[in-house]
């Protein structure tokens, strides 16, 4: 072939794929107002079909152009108005993202979904909140709250005194639109106490009164599972689990006499938080009667919940919660059986020689000349007495409960006013301190698990409850180190 020839070839080839990756000439005519272009275009082809590089229908592309004639003219001639593009954004989240509050309300009326999420996730109202529209953020969000979806949450149990608990699960009916918690008294005959679900909950809980403190060492473990945050993503955790072999298909414990180190962050962004932790509560005792540990440390949205901060709390809890006059932070107080155990839970932990901590550790803390245990105890006094300074003092307070703390720090891979640039010596401080090898943290976002300072510091907060990551997690089996996937697929990190 000649390069004449090749250069035709090579044309042909890319008339048509740039063709297919630019807006068709019909968007012009929405551009013009010309509506009887559009009703002649629509005689013969499917008014929902996508186009262009962005996979955008007319609607959406009128929309995208804050063409409320148009709009009003395709949604009446027969367009979709959830009809998604290849993110599955609806035409509601692309009114969202523009602000136009016409064509917002235009498309609740033809029976826009309200309450649909795209892939990362997100509903229209989140859209309007990240472009910063604040009047198509609060019709949204009062629209939200007029027509929530069904939602169901429990159980929640509390002693009511040394052989009786109440327990009770918020629903909420979409139907008719009302909330109401549907509740049940048990009298305890020996503990643990198995108690059976109700309101359609067929799982039974194992519960005990009070929850002990797990040691703050533990050496001679040859098969350790290290997972980063949760954050409410229970059904990604449980497939993750199965398919590595730690629980079966009856989320029975198999993982032997191994440990699996959770490091913290199961509150907040997700919508199946409860679920989660009751499952962890469960494992946890499995675990034990077969030789191994789960073990549970506190991240910063555990720390928040238990001091009742819900900033971070998803729709399904606030709304729940609001319709039922109940604080959130409420429902793991002290005499609830999950807020007593995670009032019990460890901040810091060190396996062999390995340290394991949700966020990090600073050189503030180490200036502390805290042991592990005097940090736990301090913590936990923190959280069960938030008002009392005397003991401790509030500098002491600050410090670990702060910034600079073992929940929120971000110094080893952060720089900013809070973190001064974290060095080497400084990572060296932190090992000689605890006399370990390498520390382990979720807290701060990773795209897969990783590594830093010459392996010494491990993150394993990969985001996969939002919908963008797959599950990741490390295994360390005999000192080697494998990183595992969701699929059960593990290979040499």
């Amino acid at each position: 072939m000649t390069i004449k020839q090749f250069i035709f070839v090579l044309i042909a080839f890319l008339i048509p794929l740039c063709q297919l990756f630019a807006d068709p000439p019909i968007f012009k005519e929405i551009d013009d107002n010309n509506v009887a272009a559009i009703e002649l275009f629509l005689q013969t082809n499917d008014i929902d079909l996508k186009y262009g590089k962005d996979s955008l229908t007319l609607l959406t592309y009128a929309i995208s152009k804050y063409n409320r004639k148009m709009v009003k003219f395709l949604l009446e001639a027969g367009a979709g108005p959830n009809v998604a593009d290849s993110q599955q954004d609806t035409p509601l989240m692309y009114a969202a993202k523009t602000g136009h509050m016409k064509i917002i309300k235009l498309l609740m009326r033809k029976g826009a979904w309200l309450n649909y999420k795209n892939e990362k996730w997100l509903t229209a109202y989140d859209f309007a909140v990240r472009a910063h529209h604040p009047e198509a953020s609060r019709y949204l969000k009062s629209r939200y709250e007029r027509n929530l979806p069904p939602f169901r949450d429990g159980p929640y149990v509390s002693w009511k005194n040394d052989d009786r608990i109440n327990a009770f699960y918020m629903v909420h009916d979409s139907a008719h639109n009302h909330s109401n918690k549907i509740k049940k008294q048990f009298k305890i005959e020996e503990l643990p106490f198995l108690m059976p679900g109700f309101a359609y909950d067929t799982i039974s809980y194992s519960l005990n009164k009070t929850h002990t403190a797990g040691p703050s060492r533990y050496t001679g473990v040859s098969n350790l599972l290290i997972i980063g945050d949760i954050h409410g993503g229970y059904d990604s955790l449980i497939l993750f689990l199965i398919n590595n072999g730690v629980v079966d298909d009856q989320l029975k414990w198999t993982f032997g006499m191994g440990h699996v180190v959770l490091l913290g962050d199961i509150f907040d962004r997700g919508d199946k938080v409860t679920e989660s932790l009751w499952f962890i509560y469960q494992l946890e005792q499995q675990a034990l009667e077969s030789g191994g540990v789960v073990h549970f440390i506190l991240g910063n949205h555990e720390v928040m919940i238990l001091l009742n901060d819900h900033r971070f709390i998803t729709d399904k809890y606030y709304y729940l919660c609001k319709k039922l006059q109940l604080s959130y932070g409420q429902l793991f107080a002290k005499k609830t059986v999950l807020g007593n155990w995670l009032r019990s839970k460890n901040s810091i932990i060190i396996i062999d020689d390995k340290l394991f901590v949700h966020a990090g550790i600073s050189s503030e803390i180490i200036d502390l000349d805290l042991t592990l245990e005097e940090m736990n105890d301090r913590v936990r006094y923190f959280l069960n007495y938030p008002e009392r300074n005397r003991k401790y003092g509030l500098e002491n307070r600050e410090i670990i409960m702060g910034m600079k703390g073992p929940f929120w720090y971000r110094g080893f891979i952060e720089t900013e006013a809070y973190y001064p640039r974290f060095t080497e010596n400084d990572l060296n401080a932190i090992l000689d301190h605890y006399s370990v090898s390498s520390v382990y943290i979720g807290h701060s976002n990773v795209d897969s698990v990783s590594a830093l300072y010459n392996n010494r510091v491990f993150m394993l907060d990969v985001p996969f409850y939002n919908y963008g990551f797959s599950m990741q997690a490390l295994l360390i089996e005999e000192e080697v180190k494998y990183l595992l996937s969701t699929s059960g697929f593990r290979k040499p990190f």
